[in-house]
C-alpha cells in the first residue's frame, strides 16, 4: 500500500509541475504580440518614409467637419523621427503614452500618403494623411464599425497641456 501512495504522490507532483509550467508559459505568451516590432522598426513589407512635417504638437481641432470641444480633444507630439506621445482625456483624467509612427505611400490611392501609429495601450491605426499647409493635417480611413469614412483634422500647437 505504501508503494501505490509513493506513486500517487509522484504522479501529483509531476502533474502540479507540468500545471505549473504551463501556466508559466500562456502567461508568458499573452504578453506578447505581433506589434512589438513596432517599437524597432515597421516590419517586412513597410517602406517606411520620414515626413518632417510632422514635427510639433498637434491638437484635435475637427471630427468629420464638427469641431471638437475643449475637454474632447486630444493631442499628438511626434518628434519627426518616429517616435511620440499620445495625450487624451478619460473619464476627466489625463494620460499621455508612447507611440511609434512610420509614413509610407498609400496603399488605398485616396491620398499619396498614409501614417501608421502604433500606440502604447492600444491597437495599431493606419490611415491615410495629407497636410492642409505647415499648421494642419488631416487624417482619414474608413470605419467598418461605423461603416463609414472618419475624417480628423489637427491643427498645430506650441505643447500639449498636460
Amino acid at each position: 500500500m505504501r508503494h501505490s501512495t509513493l506513486k500517487s504522490s509522484k504522479w501529483l507532483l509531476r502533474a502540479l509541475a507540468a500545471l505549473f509550467v504551463c501556466i508559466v508559459v500562456s502567461v508568458g505568451l499573452t504578453g506578447c504580440d505581433d506589434d512589438d516590432d513596432w517599437w524597432y522598426s515597421p516590419g517586412p513589407g513597410w517602406t517606411p518614409l520620414n515626413d518632417e512635417r510632422f514635427a510639433g504638437y498637434w491638437e484635435l481641432a475637427t471630427y468629420n467637419g464638427a469641431l471638437v470641444a475643449p475637454g474632447d480633444r486630444n493631442y499628438f507630439y511626434f518628434n519627426g523621427y518616429g517616435s511620440g506621445y499620445y495625450y487624451y482625456l478619460q473619464n476627466g483624467q489625463a494620460y499621455r503614452e508612447n507611440t511609434k509612427y512610420f509614413v509610407q505611400y498609400s496603399a488605398s490611392g485616396d491620398t499619396r500618403y498614409q501614417i501608421n501609429i502604433q500606440y502604447q495601450y492600444d491597437n495599431p491605426l493606419t490611415c491615410d494623411y495629407y497636410f492642409n499647409d505647415r499648421n494642419s493635417f488631416t487624417l482619414q480611413w474608413y470605419d467598418r464599425n461605423i461603416g463609414e469614412y472618419v475624417t480628423y483634422v489637427y491643427d498645430r500647437v506650441s505643447r500639449a497641456p498636460w
